[in-house]
């Protein structure tokens, strides 16, 4: 999963993590993924999730959660999912 985000995405930081709704622990829901990645500038959010759930369909089904880097910064100490994606999940790139 990881090789396909970097090649195709370039991302800058990528992170797994149960999201708060439905924990990927529980039953048959998919973990969440926080992508940050330049390339997701200019994208709408539909198309963001859309072209990342494209990329790991044949690998892993995800919850993917897609920013930008200075989307990130803004909301990575702020109260909401990002901050519990920081704080719980697992950082892998």
């Amino acid at each position: 999963m990881l090789p396909l985000l970097v090649e195709r995405l370039h991302p800058s930081r990528v992170i797994v993590f149960d999201p708060p709704d439905r924990p990927a622990s529980v039953g048959d829901h998919p973990p969440g993924l926080l992508v940050v990645a330049e390339g997701f500038r200019g994208r709408p959010v539909a198309e963001r999730i859309a072209l990342v759930r494209g990329l790991l369909a044949g690998v892993s089904p995800v919850r993917p959660f897609c920013l930008t880097p200075e989307e990130y910064r803004l909301a990575r100490n702020a109260p909401g999912p990002v901050l519990g994606a920081v704080r719980t999940g697992v950082t892998v790139l």
